[in-house]
């Protein structure tokens, strides 16, 4: 008697009604769909986002000592803050969708070119697919921000394509006459070079 009780009671709210074994059983779907009525993607994930990254810059460079609890509340308020404005929330969603489709080409990439590398050439592709990667990410910020109409004028519009390319022509070769100091060396990206082996 008290199980038939305490399963009204709890098919009676609504984020419980998935898990009544009368019901047909559990629907995922629904229970997305709950989670996005109540602010979990629009206001919880992007606060604990911004929390957590502002926490550990202020954690890891130490700017204000080893105060743990002021670092908690400036991340707090800062994460607080970012949710409160609806365009943040926005720009969120944008950049996350661009994000994950981004990361979704870079992972075919990385399989294929793992099917068709061979040991001694694994350290150009690895350079390779690091460049894709940063292509892909400067596209996935532009794009983000172009949705926005950031950039405002049409002058932006027609030519954001020609200042990217011009953008990524001057990071190669400010890349290409970085001094080195011995051959292979990858210049000032040398520590990225080491953790990538």
């Amino acid at each position: 008697m008290m199980s038939g009780v305490l399963t009204n009671i709890l098919s009676a709210m609504p984020i419980f009604r998935q898990f009544d074994p009368f019901a047909g059983g559990f629907d995922f779907r629904n229970l997305i769909y709950q989670w996005e009525n109540i602010g979990v993607f629009d206001l919880f994930l992007p606060f604990l986002l911004v929390f957590a990254v502002v926490f550990a810059i202020l954690s890891s460079t130490r700017v204000l000592g080893d105060h743990k609890g002021v670092n908690i509340i400036i991340s707090l308020v800062l994460g607080l803050f970012s949710v409160r404005v609806l365009f943040v929330r926005d720009f969120f969603g944008v950049i996350f969708a661009n994000f994950g489709i981004a990361i979704a080409g870079l992972i075919v990439l990385v399989i294929l070119t793992g099917v068709f590398v061979t040991e001694k050439s694994r350290k150009q592709w690895v350079k390779l697919v690091f460049g894709i990667g940063v292509v892909g990410f400067v596209i996935v910020m532009i794009s983000s921000i172009n949705s926005f109409s950031w950039f405002g004028s049409p002058w932006w519009q027609r030519n954001w394509l020609n200042v990217l390319w011009i953008a990524i022509g001057g990071v190669l070769l400010a890349f290409m006459l970085a001094p080195k100091e011995k051959p292979g060396d990858w210049g000032p990206l040398e520590p990225l070079r080491k953790k990538l082996e």
